[in-house]
């Protein structure tokens, strides 16, 4: 089963997240913090916003 994965913008990620608010933020994980946000075509997204502390995802990403 292939996934189809999607690219965006930082803007829109911004947009989104409203600046990667507090109120958007579900929680943290080792990667770092974890935020909903809604695109503007509606579609509702998860935001990982990895730490710059963080050793974790440095292989991964």
């Amino acid at each position: 089963m292939g996934h189809d994965l999607s690219v965006f913008s930082y803007a829109s990620v911004m947009a989104a997240t409203i600046n990667f608010a507090d109120e958007n933020k579900l929680g943290e994980g080792g990667f770092g913090p974890v935020y909903k946000g809604k695109l503007a075509t509606g579609l509702e997204i998860a935001v990982k916003r990895l730490s710059k502390c963080s050793g974790q995802g440095t292989l991964e990403f």
